[in-house]
């Protein structure tokens, strides 16, 4: 796929790689106003992530030049579209004008996590700036505010994103896509008692905790399939080399 969009894309005026044509899902409702002759957040997302994975495949495999070949590629496609103000834009100069129930203008954000809220103040800034959503925490497609933000003023939920809130519970409890694993990453302080049991997390690593009175006294972890395990805990990351079936607990 990385050689097909290498073939497919052409560069710009600064130089830098587009889609001759570029689009995204119900933007502008499929009309021709929704064909952009600039490469949209959506498809740039895709890209980014396709030539990163296909440089890491390259470095797993032993070839470097291959793997350099990805990684200097990634470098000639531009930065995402980014508003001070109102974080990502569908495109560059398009701002999130009207409601749009895929927010494919995320992927960067999620599932993707190139810009990931480990990253720093500067991605959990963008995150925030464009993230609408209600008191518990579902995203909606219209602003039941009345403050602006959307044409629509009811309360229409998204039903793909809503059904995924048991995959959002799940990564309250556990994240590991960084390649560092977290216990408890996103647990509000008014959870003091709540718990999990062999959740998987990257790399072959069955994780389960335990959080009493808001403290977390051990970990449990088995390696299935051994290899390096990274896991931060109280602010530090431990690494250790494991073993097929080894069982560790952590104090």
């Amino acid at each position: 796929m990385a050689v097909h969009l290498d073939e497919l894309s052409v560069k710009d005026e600064k130089n830098l790689r587009k889609f001759p044509i570029s689009s995204g899902p119900e933007i502008f409702d499929n009309s021709l106003q929704a064909w952009f002759a600039q490469i949209i957040n959506y498809d740039l997302a895709l890209i980014k992530w396709l030539y990163k994975t296909a440089a890491e495949l390259a470095d797993k495999l032993g070839q470097k030049n291959e793997a350099e070949k990805w990684r200097n590629r990634l470098a000639e496609w531009p930065d995402f579209a980014i508003d001070q103000q109102e974080g990502f834009l569908f495109a560059p100069g398009i701002p999130y004008h009207e409601s749009h129930r895929h927010f494919s203008q995320l992927m960067a954000f999620h599932p993707l996590g190139l810009v990931d809220w480990s990253n720093g103040e500067r991605d959990q800034d963008i995150i925030k700036r464009t993230l609408f959503c209600l008191p518990h925490s579902f995203h909606v497609n219209g602003d039941p505010s009345g403050t602006g933000k959307s044409k629509f003023t009811y309360r229409p939920f998204t039903l793909e994103g809503n059904f995924a809130f048991a995959s959002g519970v799940r990564e309250m409890l556990l994240q590991s896509h960084t390649g560092v694993i977290h216990v408890f990453p996103a647990i509000p302080a008014s959870w003091k008692n709540v718990s999990f049991d062999k959740l998987r997390a990257q790399g072959a690593f069955l994780v389960s905790a335990p959080r009493r009175e808001g403290e977390v006294k051990e970990v449990k972890i088995l390696s299935e399939k051994g290899g390096r395990l990274r896991i931060k805990m109280r602010q530090k990351i431990i690494e250790l080399d494991t073993r097929p079936g080894q069982a560790i607990v952590l104090k």
